[in-house]
């Protein structure tokens, strides 16, 4: 499965949260937009899974995903893992339909999340196309991203680190979150926004 949200809560039991930023013990984590998911069992409008790239070490078995569930709304399944070369560096970037110069967001997106980019830019480089997760693609601002897989010093991976957790500060905390806040996207049982 693929994450189609811009989040989507992993929850400790297949039920609806407040859908909003209180604080909710049932939220286990998030998974941000394009996340790859592997299916345990399927309850009425729940997916059982298991977030293969978020990793917890558990006694006697070793390092696995976190499990939980997410609402079958947010996800769709795929035959291939997408592969992604960009990755969200700003606290919340928008994505847009198109480049023109009256662009309206058509989601917003949180740090962290991963794209594949077509290759293609406008404004002179200043936007990049990516593509979606159900196919189809959307523009992003290439200062808001940055490739992925690049090998960093150690000194500068630190720096980065240091940098990336600087942009947190000042975020209201949120249990099981790892996205950025974002009230202007709703919590909870949101479905695709991105279809």
């Amino acid at each position: 499965l693929v994450c189609n949200a811009s989040v989507a809560d992993l929850r400790a039991k297949p039920r609806q949260g407040p859908g909003n930023y209180d604080n909710d013990d049932m939220r286990e984590s998030q998974i941000l937009y394009n996340e790859v998911l592997l299916p345990v069992s399927r309850r009425s409008g729940w997916f059982h899974v298991e977030a293969t790239e978020q990793k917890r070490y558990v006694a006697g078995i070793g390092w696995t995903g976190y499990s939980g569930w997410v609402a079958a709304g947010t996800v769709f399944p795929v035959r291939t893992v997408p592969e992604c070369n960009f990755t969200v560096r700003a606290p919340v970037a928008p994505i847009f339909a198109d480049p023109s110069k009256n662009r309206r967001p058509l989601a917003l997106i949180s740090m962290g999340t991963r794209f594949a980019s077509t290759g293609d830019t406008a404004e002179g480089g200043k936007l990049l196309e990516v593509r979606l997760a159900r196919g189809g693609a959307a523009w992003i601002e290439r200062a808001q991203v940055e490739r992925r897989g690049l090998r960093e010093e150690e000194e500068s991976l630190r720096q980065g680190l240091v940098a990336a957790a600087t942009k947190f500060v000042g975020s209201p905390y949120l249990w099981g979150g790892r996205s950025m806040y974002m009230p202007e996207a709703s919590l909870g049982s949101r479905s695709s926004l991105l279809s």
